[in-house]
């Protein structure tokens, strides 16, 4: 079962952000920004919701379609609707203080914590690092590899859609200031 967050208070909303990471990954779940609130616009957070990504329903979409006997895959959904939330919220003091708003899960935690999309995210330094191996011309299976020996111990691996997802990205940026003759290849 899921073990109770500790409430906690932080110097700073990135040492906060950090904890209920840390905390997510260690029992199973993912947490997701739900609502953030600013102090002043383009500032600091004042205060910010993160909920279960386990905690939505997804759309009936088989109502719209056709109704196929044979269909090849029978996707389904993680969505529990689950009302888990954590609020990191700034205190007067210059302190970000991390509690749960009094819900609980409505599910069982995953065995593993890669299985959630919301830890395996790369850091930005992590996507640089991709960038130049890929530079380089590593393959991504090999960038996998080199991550895992290079991370943290617990921290969930990503998948190799994940560093597929970053050159792609870092390959879009490139093309940006080209000309779309150049862009095809001429």
């Amino acid at each position: 079962m899921f073990s109770p967050l500790v409430t906690a208070e932080f110097p700073t909303y990135d040492e906060a952000f950090a904890y209920t990471q840390a905390y997510a990954i260690e029992n199973g779940i993912g947490l997701t920004k739900k609502r953030t609130n600013y102090r002043e616009k383009g500032g600091p957070v004042r205060n910010q919701d993160l909920c279960c990504d386990r905690g939505s329903y997804q759309a009936n979409r088989v109502a719209y379609q056709p109704v196929k006997e044979n269909r090849k895959r029978q996707r389904g959904s993680a969505q529990t609707a689950c009302e888990y939330t954590v609020r990191i919220q700034y205190l007067a003091k210059g302190v970000y203080k991390v509690q749960e708003k009094g819900f609980t899960h409505n599910h069982e935690p995953s065995q593993d914590a890669s299985a959630h999309p919301s830890n395996r995210r790369l850091t930005v330094d992590d996507q640089k690092n991709i960038g130049r191996l890929t530079i380089t011309g590593v393959k991504a299976r090999q960038i996998k590899q080199l991550h895992k020996q290079q991370s943290a111990p617990n921290r969930p691996e990503p998948t190799k859609r994940d560093i597929y997802n970053v050159q792609a990205k870092m390959g879009q940026e490139m093309r940006k200031g080209l000309t779309c003759a150049r862009r095809v290849g001429g």
